[in-house]
């Protein structure tokens, strides 16, 4: 297998690359993220993966671009892995340091997750064993629980004197001769211990098994608490026969959550990491928006300051462009002071660190909310104090906010430690400029 180690927003070059490998690159990288994933053939998972649930939507992004003389890929802000047949291209967050474990993009996604990284009790020399997927369920289950529990008609089999259902014939000849008076036969009934519901059941006890179990699980207790209600017949040694059962994609006009929740269940029992054992020509992997993830997490991080962060995807808290109109705008975080909006791609060849368009943008929010102070927040390598520019006319501030990713850290845990320092240290210096005067 060709390996490529690239970062995001950077170029990589392809100098030595054999013509199959930037064919099966061009491959992926000629097309839309949605049109990859809308092939029936391919194994693609995309986070966010819904433009109506996010707002944000990736499938309108590229993997990566490839020249046009096949002598180098640029990436954007796409992070995770992808390939095809015998290539495989592993985006890791541009912070990560040459020839270490990508410690950003795994504490995004996990402070995403709300797992509680102080609790984790992992040591290991390799970081890399920690699975995307794993991140990413909680969230799934959750989603598909807010439909109810998943229900289905499922073929009961009875050996006893209450006969009420089609008799089994041979198996009943088989276990009742001679006669005992009871009759083997079968029953249809709509109830929750399904096919589906206990391939959930088998994919939480193996998560719980983890090592990072307890922690991935740890916030969603009361939905692992009403599908294990629900699966009373649960055994771990017929975890084979349950996958088996639900190779055939789920389709319900109602339960449309469970479909993705039960794809995902089978790509963490069968331990796939999505890229073993593939079909000629197809294109598997797991991507995630940088964009998206920089601007949850600072959520996660601002939001108890008192920030709102509007959800554009259930239309809350968005402002009007408009008197008279319906368009609305939605900072990514806002409140009475000041607006902030997340800047994860790089600012290339700009003396105030920020180009016009995210200038025109941040001066937009403050003319339609009536906000006088704005700021946009990066992640550098190297801390540098915020920097403040005034602007003409009705007047206003625009700021520039770094926060700084740790660039060495002997394990994650440390990573851990040393991130929370730089968090804190960004929330005094937005309480210094925006909140205390």
């Amino acid at each position: 297998m060709k390996a490529f180690e690239v970062c995001d927003n950077s170029t990589c070059s392809l100098e030595g690359a054999d013509r199959q490998t930037i064919d099966d690159l061009r491959r992926i990288g000629s097309f839309c993220l949605s049109d990859l994933k809308s092939d029936e053939g391919n194994d693609l998972w995309l986070f966010p993966s819904d433009k109506s649930e996010y707002g944000d939507f990736i499938g309108s992004m590229r993997a990566f671009s490839v020249s046009y003389d096949g002598m180098q890929l640029e990436t954007n802000n796409v992070m995770g892995f992808i390939g095809v047949n015998g290539t495989l291209v592993r985006i890791r967050s541009r912070f990560a340091a040459d020839d270490e474990e990508d410690y950003f993009m795994h504490y995004m996604l996990m402070k995403r997750a709300s797992i509680n990284l102080f609790d984790l009790n992992y040591q290991t020399a390799d970081e890399e064993v920690f699975d995307l997927l794993l991140y990413v369920f909680p969230s799934f289950l959750v989603r598909a629980l807010k439909q109810g529990i998943f229900r289905e008609y499922t073929v009961k089999h009875y050996n006893d004197a209450r006969l009420k259902g089609r008799i089994d014939v041979g198996r009943h000849l088989r276990d009742n001769t001679p006669f005992r008076g009871n009759v083997a036969y079968d029953t249809r009934e709509y109830e929750a211990d399904n096919r589906v519901l206990q391939l959930v059941r088998h994919t939480i006890e193996h998560i719980a098994d983890h090592p990072l179990g307890s922690t991935i699980l740890a916030n969603v207790g009361d939905a692992i608490e009403q599908v294990r209600r629900f699966t009373p017949t649960y055994r771990k040694s017929d975890r084979r026969r349950v996958i088996l059962s639900n190779v055939r994609p789920l389709s319900h006009p109602y339960y449309t959550k469970y479909r993705e929740l039960q794809q995902l269940c089978l790509r963490i029992l069968r331990h796939e990491e999505l890229k073993y054992g593939r079909r000629k020509d197809e294109i598997y992997g797991v991507l995630f928006d940088g964009a998206w993830l920089w601007e949850e997490y600072l959520a996660g991080i601002l939001s108890p300051l008192g920030f709102i962060h509007p959800e554009n995807r259930r239309h809350l808290y968005g402002r009007k462009l408009f008197v008279d109109g319906d368009n609305e705008i939605y900072p990514d975080l806002y409140n009475d002071r000041c607006i902030l909006d997340a800047k994860y791609k790089t600012q290339k060849d700009t003396k105030f660190g920020l180009n016009k368009d995210d200038i025109y943008q941040l001066t937009t929010y403050m003319h339609c909310l009536n906000i006088g102070q704005s700021a946009a927040i990066s992640p550098v390598a190297v801390y540098e104090p915020p920097r403040v520019r005034h602007l003409s006319g009705v007047g206003g501030t625009v700021c520039r906010i770094c926060l700084p990713v740790v660039q060495s850290a002997p394990d994650f845990k440390t990573f851990c430690c040393l991130q929370h320092s730089n968090e804190e240290r960004l929330k005094t210096d937005i309480a210094t400029l925006f909140l205390t005067s």
